[in-house]
């Protein structure tokens, strides 16, 4: 691809010597037209504009951060953090001592942030999960003083009924062994047992034959 593009003119080769003595081929662009028609080049033209310049604004930010006794205020964050480290994954050169402190504090600041969100969240989370604990303890609570009191109004029933037949106990046994039965239907209590049985035992009770 090389000795087309130089054969073409649009680009030139020479040699070159390094700095370690060594000789080496270099390469130029000759002619503009392939900085304009060639497409990709046309794009590395563009991220290298905006890598300059954005090395220009680290520059800038890190010595007035420096200079301003370092405060965290100053670091980048957000999409100006974001758009740091994208340019630093495609920039492999190396930063200046304070440039590199700089972009180590934005790290150290968004990794903590990070943190801090995660154990917010975290307890969050954990907060939740005490509440429905809480509530579930209430609903069974009520639950089971709903269950009481049902329990409790069905005695309740039970002993009015018991004290009715043991009011008819002495003229109508009959009377009185269906109020038992009646009260041990509404709640099994041993006062509506003896009444039963003191019923029976009163004599035999009253039959009805159906044809």
């Amino acid at each position: 691809v090389l000795d087309e593009l130089v054969d073409a003119r649009l680009l030139t080769t020479y040699e070159a010597r390094a700095r370690d003595g060594e000789r080496r081929y270099r390469i130029e662009i000759i002619h503009e037209s392939l900085l304009r028609a060639w497409p990709r080049l046309v794009r590395w033209q563009a991220q290298d504009a905006e890598g300059a310049l954005l090395r220009d604004q680290l520059k800038q930010a890190a010595h007035l951060w420096d200079e301003k006794g370092r405060p965290a205020d100053l670091l980048w964050s957000g999409t100006s953090f974001r758009e740091f480290a994208l340019w630093r994954e495609r920039y492999p050169g190396a930063l200046t001592a304070l440039e590199e402190q700089f972009a180590r504090a934005m790290v150290s600041r968004v990794e903590s942030r990070r943190r801090l969100r995660h154990a917010a969240v975290a307890g969050v989370f954990a907060v939740l999960l005490l509440v429905l604990a809480v509530i579930g303890v209430l609903l069974r609570r009520t639950n089971l003083a709903l269950e009481r009191s049902v329990v409790d109004q069905a005695r309740a029933r039970a002993s009015k009924l018991v004290a009715l037949g043991r009011l008819e106990l002495g003229n109508y046994p009959t009377a009185a062994l269906a109020y038992a039965r009646k009260s041990l239907e509404t709640a099994d209590t041993i006062e509506g047992r003896l009444l039963a049985l003191e019923a029976l035992w009163r004599g035999p009770v009253v039959s009805v034959l159906r044809h």
